[in-house]
């Protein structure tokens, strides 16, 4: 099943720190408390996804759904057999992960 989405990760200048980390090209305003961005995609509640990342910095990245748990599919295109569902993941510099997640809370709105 191909991905229903590439969020592509990065990082940038700025933030309170010197580095805003991004996702499809979008920084969070963590400095005035910005936490509230327009979703980038919206997920069909009871429906299997499979979501693809894309860490295109030299850093760790980490990935956690709120509300959702997931299962890690594949890292780099190598399959993943983990038999454990998870909150949060860690993307290496560098690295691509697929996770599969089925949303069952319907969407804010």
């Amino acid at each position: 099943m191909p991905a229903t989405h590439d969020f592509r990760l990065n990082a940038q200048p700025g933030g309170p720190f010197g580095i805003a980390w991004t996702i499809d090209g979008v920084a969070m305003d963590v400095q005035h408390h910005q936490h509230e961005m327009a979703p980038s995609l919206t997920l069909e509640r009871g429906r299997f996804v499979r979501l693809h990342f894309t860490n295109e910095s030299p850093r760790i990245h980490p990935i956690h759904l709120h509300g959702m748990f997931f299962r890690l599919l594949a890292r780099n295109g190598v399959r993943v057999d983990e038999p454990f569902f998870r909150d949060t993941v860690l993307v290496h510099a560098r690295e691509e992960i697929d996770i599969g997640v089925v949303p069952t809370m319907p969407a804010p709105g």
